[in-house]
């Protein structure tokens, strides 16, 4: 566990799925944070769309194309426009650069 961890997260199981990450801490979000909803994957183009939900920009557009609502919520979006997630983009670009 890593100095300032609050312990194990509570979705550790769920989140090492998606990561194949080993550690079991709180940490491990972190990575889960980097994947894609649709894809599963890590994001390379990380976009916001209405929903407040950050996707993979290639795949929320497939998605659009086909329905009006959100993948995550199954509201109906108020807008289809992606606005880059800038943020996102830097912690995967931080997170490469260290690996």
């Amino acid at each position: 566990m890593k100095a300032g961890s609050a312990g194990p997260c509570e979705h550790a199981a769920a989140c090492q799925s998606l990561c194949g990450c080993p550690d079991s801490t709180a940490n491990i979000c972190a990575h889960v944070r980097n994947i894609c909803m649709l894809l599963q994957e890590v994001l390379r183009q990380p976009v916001i769309a209405a929903d407040g939900h950050t996707y993979e920009k290639t795949a929320i557009e497939e998605w659009l194309l086909q329905h009006n609502a959100s993948p995550v919520t199954r509201l109906a979006l108020a807008h289809f426009c992606l606005v880059p997630n800038l943020s996102i983009r830097g912690l995967i670009l931080s997170n490469l650069e260290s690996a």
